[in-house]
């Protein structure tokens, strides 16, 4: 299955994905010092910077990310131009899980599709034969990339908060 299908299935399933794959910002791993920093945070630089465009400002003003829309790359952008010090650099990581749904999930339902494990770059979709995909939770940094691309919706992240 080429690019231009897959892109044309994730349209097709937008509506899936629109009440979920939100997650905090990465480099943060405590909502109530995120949110108290965040909400204090006039200029809100990190929404502009990010080059993927995920970043968005909830209906309290707190900087939340979208990954329907597309993974974060852990570029440090929206670190560098956040300035409070209540970020950690060394959390490449997005705090959330990871889940995929094997009901419906096209490999798991013996057809064959590579699309999550195509894109991870840190090699945390396994495949057990060619039609078992798991999600190693200790390698994935949930950056998302996945999500977007798989033609059925059937990688989500769920925040921890």
């Amino acid at each position: 299955m080429n690019r231009n299908r897959r892109g044309f299935f994730a349209k097709i399933l937008q509506q899936k994905h629109n009440d979920r794959n939100i997650a905090m910002l990465p480099y943060a791993e405590n909502i109530e010092i995120f949110e108290q920093n965040c909400i204090k945070c006039e200029t809100k630089d990190c929404v502009s910077m990010c080059d993927e465009n995920i970043i968005f400002l909830d209906k309290n003003g707190i900087p939340l990310i979208d990954l329907n829309k597309s993974g974060c790359t852990f570029c440090d952008k929206c670190l560098l131009s956040c300035n409070k010090d209540f970020l950690d650099s060394n959390l490449k990581s997005i705090f959330a899980d990871i889940v995929l749904d094997t009901n419906s999930c096209l490999s798991h339902n013996q057809t064959m599709c590579f699309s999550c494990k195509d894109i991870c770059t840190a090699n945390a979709i396994k495949f057990n034969g060619l039609f078992n995909p798991t999600i190693e939770e200790s390698i994935c940094t949930k950056c998302g990339f996945c999500i977007k691309v798989c033609p059925v919706a059937s990688i989500e992240i769920r925040s921890k908060w």
